[in-house]
């Protein structure tokens, strides 16, 4: 049996494609599920904020930051400390 090796070159780059494609969903995939198990599994968290507003011209006019913290069910707290202290 003789092969075209033109298809054959055609066989192998639609193998490795699909490979890929296949690779970057599982990827995709388990990155999903582990969220959802984050989302699902977490009861509190707190993280440090940095929030920036910039001007048409995309000039920083204004830097607060704080500190967010989160405790389930919906309670959750905006703590900022600068420029001035305020608690959302």
């Amino acid at each position: 049996m003789a092969f075209n090796l033109r298809s054959l070159k055609d066989v192998i780059s639609v193998l490795a494609a699909m490979t890929v494609s296949m690779f970057s969903f599982s990827c995709f995939a388990n990155a999903l599920a582990d969220f959802q198990t984050f989302t699902s599994t977490t009861q509190s968290g707190r993280a440090k904020f940095e929030q920036i507003v910039f001007d048409a011209k995309g000039k920083a006019t204004q830097r607060t930051g704080g500190t967010l913290t989160f405790v389930r069910p919906g309670k959750f707290r905006f703590q900022y400390e600068k420029p001035a202290q305020v608690i959302v």
